[in-house]
């Protein structure tokens, strides 16, 4: 069912720079066929010896991110050796901007059978941020290759009872990976800017008729003088579009401003940031909106005024029972539609305002984080990481200013961690419910200040190895 298929395996490596320091970079190492998988743009470079599982030498590719902020753009970077904490890597290429897949990714390693042995990934019961992305063959559908992995994974569970068993298989849609945590919010998003939209339409509407009652004297008169419905509605119509051109293009240069401020703030989990922009689609949308606001905004006004004859003039005013319910509507769809968005405007405000007052369950009075990213050495070697944590938080607690201290692989409430599905009798695995897995250290629960409810907290015990 799938053309092509990759792992992918989360890691940080530490690139050292003499004049900027060290720095952990969140690395994805990822198998050959990546490349093919998700055929990443590429800005500076090739992607040939990230594809290339023969050569034994470490291969990087930075994202277009990182090039800027850690290497300052620089493009003789490409094809160099730069230094990390575990040797060497030499820089293949640049990827273009716009490439999302892993989010968290900072850059990529070709991920070859010396680095499959030097990360333990050998051993089938390691599953700790691992991931594979796979595309579909030709013609073949999602539901096919749903079910081609999940009998897949049933002989293997049956062949490896002591690591498979319990454990199944399922498939989503990268795009539900990507934005599926997001979309909700920005549908939300864009039906209170679609609100906006109509209460400013309707407004515009309501000063169009309004001034066309004004001019009803000036249409009646051009009517007795001659000038025919049509050459009164191309009139109003010319003017009601040319106010609406205006205002789109007063809205682009502002949507443009708005969009740069947006970015610059941040918004975390939010994917594809760097596709966000006023683009060609954006443009012809706002041209849609511009002219189907001024054609509505001014169909109306137009077809009145067209109607009105010198001698209807003089029998009625400017106040009469028409016009007035006409445009008691137009204000009453307005104040309607503003309550809604004020309402909605509300409750979510409400929302954000409990949500922040939620106990998140950990005080943050007088703690203090540092992060550490060890070498492959240490990762390969388990008692020799535990000797390195072990050391740490010993010299750490002897510092007088330090009350207590602890490890953890994930720190509370950073919104990051390792996904684990749950295993439920009787439930799917595409429909089991997943967890934030950590691995903390003794005293974790003391450090933080996490309340127990009932049992005990981890201690030494617990442990036969600490994970960085």
């Amino acid at each position: 069912a799938f053309a092509h298929m990759a792992f992918i395996r989360g890691q940080m490596l530490t690139h050292l720079d003499a004049e900027r320091g060290a720095a952990g970079i969140a690395t994805a190492w990822v198998s050959p066929d990546f490349v093919d998988v998700v055929s990443p743009p590429t800005q500076l470079g090739s992607l040939t010896l990230l594809a290339d599982p023969g050569p034994t030498e470490n291969v990087i590719v930075l994202k277009h991110s990182l090039w800027q902020s850690r290497f300052g753009g620089d493009s003789a970077v490409v094809g160099q050796v730069i230094p990390f904490a575990d040797g060497g890597y030499r820089v293949a290429a640049v990827l273009a901007p716009g490439v999302d897949y892993p989010l968290w990714a900072e850059a990529y390693a070709r991920l070859d059978e010396a680095q499959i042995v030097a990360q333990g990934l050998g051993d089938r019961a390691y599953r700790l941020d691992t991931r594979v992305v796979a595309r579909l063959a030709p013609d073949v559908s999602l539901e096919r290759a749903r079910s081609e992995i999940t009998t897949l994974a049933d002989r293997l569970a049956a062949e490896h009872p002591a690591t498979n068993a319990g454990w199944s298989a399922s498939a989503k849609p990268l795009r539900e990976v990507l934005v599926g945590p997001v979309q909700r919010p920005l549908w939300i998003l864009l039906a209170a800017v679609g609100g906006l939209l109509l209460i400013a339409c309707t407004n515009v509407a309501s000063l169009s008729l309004a001034r066309t009652l004004d001019r009803l004297p000036e249409l009646g008169l051009r009517a007795a003088l001659g000038a025919g419905g049509a050459r009164l509605i191309r009139l109003l119509m010319v003017e009601s579009l040319i106010v609406a051109g205006v205002g789109g293009i007063l809205g682009v240069v502002l949507a443009r401003w708005g969009v740069k401020a947006f970015l610059a703030w941040g918004v975390p989990g939010l994917p594809r940031t760097q596709a966000i922009g006023v683009d060609g689609r954006v443009m012809a949308f706002a041209l849609a909106a511009a002219a189907t606001a001024g054609i509505l905004s001014g169909l109306i006004p137009a077809a009145m005024g067209a109607r009105t004859s010198l001698g209807s003039i003089l029998r009625r005013s400017a106040s009469s029972v028409g016009p007035q319910r006409l445009r008691g509507i137009l204000v009453g769809g307005q104040l309607a539609l503003t309550l809604v968005l004020v309402a909605a405007t509300g409750l979510l405000v409400r929302s954000l305002h409990t949500l922040h007052a939620v106990d998140g369950g950990v005080d943050p009075s007088g703690l203090a984080t540092l992060r550490v990213t060890l070498p492959a050495s240490y990762t390969a070697n388990p008692p020799l990481r535990a000797t390195f944590f072990q050391r740490a938080l010993d010299e750490l607690q002897a510092r007088p200013s330090v009350a207590a201290a602890t490890v953890v692989n994930h720190v509370p409430l950073s919104g990051t961690g390792v996904v684990t599905p749950l295993r439920v009798e009787g439930v799917q695995a595409e429909d089991a419910p997943q967890a934030w897995l950590r691995t903390a250290g003794p005293d974790f629960f003391e450090v933080v200040g996490l309340p127990l409810l009932a049992g005990r907290a981890l201690n030494a015990e617990d442990h036969e190895r600490w994970t960085g």
